[in-house]
């Protein structure tokens, strides 16, 4: 019965703290005035772009950390060292990404000369673009003007199209990278 007691208690904690979280967001004079549409796509816009912080890493730490191919017959002590070597240092490279802000990392993607070809640059400069609409998604009130007008339907859809062939090309450019090595 304890246990029961004891869930119950988180569960009824839980709804408190959501309903306390949901009067701050309604309880914002700039948020209320958003239709439903607008939040969702602050949600879209949030949302992809942590996909695609998280693309840039990998394929940031896969250039800068050569990957090792290794024969799936191979078994040898000196195999799985190179393995335990690169796995290791993958996973350091990761760390120290993870804590760089999302412009950084476009930094450092042209300064390792990862999007270089014609579509790599325009790839670039729409990976910017989301950058500067998720900032104005997360300080809503800076932006006001900016964000209502995703309330005109064509933005609303160009914003869309923006983040799914973003997220599309990126994903391609990804696959083609590391088809590559």
């Amino acid at each position: 019965m304890a246990n029961a007691s004891s869930k119950n208690n988180v569960e009824d904690e839980i709804t408190k703290i959501k309903k306390e979280l949901e009067g701050v967001e309604k309880n914002d004079y700039e948020f209320r005035q958003w239709s439903e549409e607008l939040k969702q796509l602050r949600h879209f816009v949030i949302y992809t772009h942590s996909v695609i912080e998280n693309i840039l890493i990998s394929i940031i730490a896969n250039k800068v950390i050569n990957p090792v191919y290794i024969p799936a017959t191979d078994t040898s002590e000196e195999s799985k060292d190179s393995l335990t070597d690169y796995i290791v240092s993958t996973n350091a490279m990761t760390f120290v990404l993870d804590e760089m802000e999302f412009s950084n990392k476009l930094r450092a993607i042209e300064k390792l000369k990862i999007f270089t070809d014609k579509k790599g640059k325009k790839l670039l400069e729409k990976l910017k673009s989301i950058n500067r609409i998720r900032n104005m998604f997360s300080h809503p009130t800076a932006y006001v003007n900016e964000i209502n007008a995703y309330s005109n339907r064509a933005e609303y859809l160009s914003l869309l199209n923006l983040l799914r062939n973003t997220l599309d090309e990126l994903m391609n450019y990804q696959i083609n990278l590391n088809n590559s090595v």
